[in-house]
């Protein structure tokens, strides 16, 4: 039975880097922030072989596969099979990403938090929404044809999104596996603000994403399903880290893993990180410097002290 990992992790916490050293793996491929497959076929964006989609041959080969067997033509019509509800913040598909759409995906983000903290035995546990039930099943599909198409048996999906890794591992239990990957939030929120992110929005969006993820996925998940990992444990100690990761994978560490860049990617979407060519691994912790006493005390009342509950002093 193929596995299926879901790397969730709040953005700028290393799961690109993460999805790259698991996809090194003889045994894996890295698909990047696959929900957002439909975002770059539209804008042609790069794929982390080096190439734009509409040239890179590996998923050319897919797309046609889709056509064949579910006649859709996703080149001329890149949203007709929806892979889940996926809002962008920086490379935006404006002529798909309305306010209408973030306003509709909003109000079913609210639904699956509501669904998601009732008990998983609750008989009236609310459904998931009709159009993300189509997302799921586009999904399941896609994987299939992936590991049959790519021989390959573990499937590294780095879109984060905490109520998609559910719904699937509802769905999939002993074959789905969650990675939550944590990072210090004064490291998340110095990056985000160097980018030009206001330090509410900054601040905000890791807040947010760990209060859901810290929440839902121990209270819906069996405990050998998911494996809590800091990304300043990936980076400082990469062997050790990634040998208890595929351990909880069901598969042996491989020492290539470590030069992931001397394997073939395939990622779509996610951070420039998935097109760097240096496998080096160096702990970014620029915020001890670079934020000041002021900073670290909005960033502390902004967030509410998750980072000491996360295990960040």
């Amino acid at each position: 039975m193929p596995v299926y990992c879901f790397i969730c992790s709040a953005a700028r916490s290393g799961s690109t880097l993460l999805d790259r050293l698991l996809g090194a793996h003889s045994r894996a491929a890295s698909l990047g922030e696959i929900s957002f497959l439909n975002k770059a076929i539209s804008l042609d964006q790069v794929c982390s072989c080096g190439k734009k989609l509409s040239h890179c041959d590996t998923w050319n080969a897919v797309l046609d596969r889709i056509m064949d067997e579910k006649s859709q033509n996703l080149r001329n019509e890149p949203y007709a099979m929806q892979f889940w509800d996926a809002r962008a913040s920086v490379l935006v598909d404006r002529k798909f990403q309305t306010q209408s759409y973030v306003l509709r995906t909003k109000l079913r983000t609210l639904q699956c938090d509501i669904r998601f903290k009732q008990q998983t035995d609750n008989k009236l546990r609310l459904p998931l929404p009709e159009k993300l039930k189509n997302n799921l099943e586009n999904s399941l599909y896609l994987y299939q044809l992936l590991t049959g198409m790519w021989a390959k048996d573990i499937l590294i999906d780095s879109s984060k999104n905490v109520h998609k890794a559910l719904a699937v591992h509802e769905r999939n239990p002993e074959n789905t596996r969650i990675v939550y990957l944590t990072r210090d939030g004064r490291g998340v929120y110095n990056s985000r603000r160097s980018s030009g992110f206001t330090a509410q929005q900054s601040a905000s969006a890791w807040y947010k994403y760990n209060r859901r993820a810290s929440s839902y996925l121990p209270s819906n998940l069996p405990k050998e399903h998911l494996l809590n990992v800091k990304y300043e444990d990936l980076v400082s100690n990469p062997t050790t880290t990634l040998s208890l990761i595929c351990e909880f994978l069901g598969i042996t560490f491989e020492v290539d893993m470590l030069h992931f860049t001397n394997t073939e990617h395939h990622l779509v979407n996610g951070n420039d990180m998935r097109l760097k060519q240096s496998h080096e691994l160096t702990l970014d912790e620029r915020w001890k410097t670079d934020l000041s006493t002021k900073d670290l005390a909005t960033f502390e009342q902004l967030t509410n002290s998750m980072n000491s509950k996360l295990g960040y002093i």
